[in-house]
């Protein structure tokens, strides 16, 4: 077999061998006759003597030892005989113990012998494993001199294939005889590697690249090898010694603080790229497709490049750290949100101012009709602004696609980041700990589930601002000379609201050319609440240029109906109920306009131990038929000699000019 390598003749001879009956299982006659054949045998010492059996075993002995204490030399055919090797060393050396005892005894008990066996097995696999390594350990310091990855990480990666190979192929063989064979193994590997990392773990000062390499090649080495050595049974039924001989290397203690310090720099980074991408951005579409700007996809980018660089560290992260690089990125997104809304002006800087109240005077609506152009002029040096006009409807919409575009992508990234952490999460077995279960190990997460809710919940107000916003700066900036300066000035019969609905078909029109979809109906929505809200200013803020008769109700419900209508757009625009309940409080003032001036007079006094000063401007969206205020201002545009005579009684109102 030793010349040919056929591994029928090494089983022949291990049947050969379970043929020879033991020392103190032979008669008489055939011990005198074993004694007599004998031998010598030179040696170093001169002449030694041995019995036939020992002439014939003690060669296959040696052989056997010798291919078993580097049994990591045997070739993957060579391997296919292991269990046969062993079985013939185990075989050889019982016999000669037997034979060198030459007494009759009871046979050793079985539990004795499985012991000696289990021994035996252990030197093997210390010699062999030891004799590996040290191969493996000059291989790799001989590739450092040629290549650029340190020795450490070769070393690791090679230590992991001598202990994927031993549990594969040599333990599952050599575990008939002692069970702890894998155990053995890995917990010296364990400790050879760990003498010869601990130098470079203790000159470790920062992130190195020296430090990315080795650190992630030793701690998948470490957890493997652990795993191993509890693979074999339950932890309370490891052999305590295995254990004990694994010192851990501290790879995540070491690791944790420059991680932390690592991330800690580059979420300053992205902030300040934050700052920077919103300074450059002109808020432009990228494409007819993506209708978002530049600076959040160059945000996300620089964001993904960075989480990536964490996990690809391949570094143990703790719960805590993960916690530290989502906060610090919710901050980021939290900055781009703030600084989206901080560029909108003051609402109120869209509002012309409110005319002073009057008392209706004779022909007042035809004069101050005359007189508008000049009034315009003079508005619009007062409201005119450049921030404001650089507020298109256009660059507002990619404002918001923007936004909503970073709510798609946070919830890409929260996936992405937690499918990564379940990887690097330190979820695996200590030495000196027990292993985090994985339903431990969710609980946090679960605790965690949301880890953007900050920048959600900022992004959906700053959304919510922003339609509403929109919405006012149509109507009250865009429109104002076809909706809030021309809407039933002179008389409602002059200037009805089919106008402000052509104007207002244009604008939805190219809102909606650019609006994300899912994005639609909220700002129409703004646009609805706004049109209202102007609406209700012509009817109560309109300045003398307006005046209503309780005859005009019927124009005005009709105007609202064709509004409603343009909304509502025959079932492809907003649901009917949303515009219905927009409309109610509007339509109560439209109703009070139709009651006749007594009826407002006795109203108002009712409800004028709640008026105010009179002089408040228009409070949109809070106005209801019972507010004092409101019927005031009803008085106000009422072409009325009675309105105009208690206006002028009960709180000195001046005649329109």
């Amino acid at each position: 077999f030793v010349m040919t390598g056929e591994s029928s003749l090494l089983q022949h001879a291990i049947l050969q061998m379970k043929n020879i009956a033991s020392y103190g299982q032979r008669s008489a006659q055939e011990r005198n006759y074993m004694q007599s054949l004998c031998c010598l045998i030179e040696s170093s010492d001169g002449y030694r003597e041995q019995t036939f059996v020992e002439s014939v075993l003690l060669p296959i002995k040696k052989w056997s030892d010798k291919r078993l204490r580097d049994f990591h030399l045997m070739s993957s055919k060579e391997s296919s005989n292991l269990e046969e090797i062993v079985t013939a060393a185990m075989l050889s050396g019982r016999l000669i113990a037997d034979e060198c005892e030459k007494i009759e005894v009871v046979r050793t008990t079985s539990v004795a012998e499985m012991a000696l066996a289990a021994k035996q097995i252990e030197d093997y696999i210390l010699s062999s494993t030891d004799a590996a390594y040290k191969r493996a350990l000059g291989a790799a310091n001989a590739k450092y001199g040629i290549g650029h990855e340190h020795p450490l990480r070769v070393l690791a990666e090679d230590v992991k294939n001598i202990a994927q190979r031993d549990s594969t192929v040599f333990s599952p063989v050599l575990s008939r005889w002692n069970s702890q064979s894998s155990a053995i193994s890995a917990s010296l590997l364990h400790s050879l590697y760990g003498r010869e990392l601990k130098p470079f773990l203790d000159g470790v000062s920062s992130l190195s690249e020296d430090v990315k390499s080795v650190f992630p090649a030793a701690d998948i080495l470490e957890q493997y090898l652990i795993e191993l050595v509890y693979s074999v049974h339950e932890e309370d039924e490891v052999n305590g010694c295995y254990k004990q001989g694994m010192a851990p290397y501290q790879v995540e203690a070491i690791s944790a603080p420059l991680l932390t310090r690592w991330v800690n720099i580059q979420l300053g980074r992205i902030m300040e790229w934050v700052e920077r991408a919103i300074q450059q951005e002109r808020w432009d579409p990228l494409s007819s497709q993506l209708r978002h700007g530049a600076s959040i996809v160059e945000v996300f980018r620089i964001v993904e490049e960075t989480t990536d660089q964490v996990f690809n560290f391949n570094l143990p992260m703790r719960f805590s750290q993960l916690k530290g690089l989502a906060n610090g990125l919710d901050s980021a997104f939290q900055l781009y949100c703030k600084n989206v809304i901080s560029q909108l002006v003051d609402k109120g800087n869209l509002l012309p101012p409110a005319p002073i109240l009057t008392r209706h005077k004779k022909d007042s609506a035809i004069n101050a009709f005359a007189k508008k152009k000049v009034a315009d002029t003079r508005g619009q040096d007062e409201w005119h602004s450049s921030q404001i006009i650089d507020l298109s409807t256009s660059k507002l919409c990619v404002r918001l696609n923007s936004l909503h575009y970073m709510l798609i992508q946070l919830n890409v990234l929260e996936d992405n980041i937690k499918d990564r952490w379940v990887q690097a999460r330190p979820r695996r077995r200590s030495i000196d700990e027990d292993i985090m279960s994985r339903s431990a190990s969710d609980k946090l997460m679960d605790g965690y589930s949301t880890m953007f809710d900050g920048t959600r919940k900022d992004v959906n107000a700053a959304i919510n601002k922003m339609c509403d916003f929109t919405g006012v700066k149509i109507i009250f900036w865009d429109m104002r000379e076809p909706f809030i300066n021309s809407l039933y000035r002179g008389s409602v019969s002059q200037a009805r609201i089919e106008s402000v609905i052509h104007v207002l078909d244009s604008v939805l029109g190219q809102l909606c050319d650019v609006i994300a979809g899912p994005l639609r109906d909220q700002v129409v929505i703004g646009l609805l609440q706004a049109s209202l809200d102007g609406f209700v200013r012509v009817l109560l803020d309109g300045g003398p240029s307006r005046v209503f008769s309780q005859d005009d109700r019927i124009a005005l419900e009709e105007d609202m109906q064709v509004l409603k209508d343009f909304f509502m757009a025959g079932g492809d625009g907003l649901p009917k109920g949303v515009v219905e309940n927009a409309f109610t409080p509007a339509e109560q003032i439209v109703k009070l306009h139709s009651l006749p001036t007594e009826t407002l007079i006795e109203k108002l006094m009712h409800e004028s131990e709640h008026i105010s000063t009179g002089t408040d401007p228009i409070r949109y969206g809070s106005r209801s038929s019972k507010d004092s205020d409101t019927l005031l201002r009803v008085l106000c545009h009422r072409s009325d000699k009675a309105a105009s005579k208690f206006l002028k009684k009960q709180y000195r109102l001046p005649k329109s000019a």
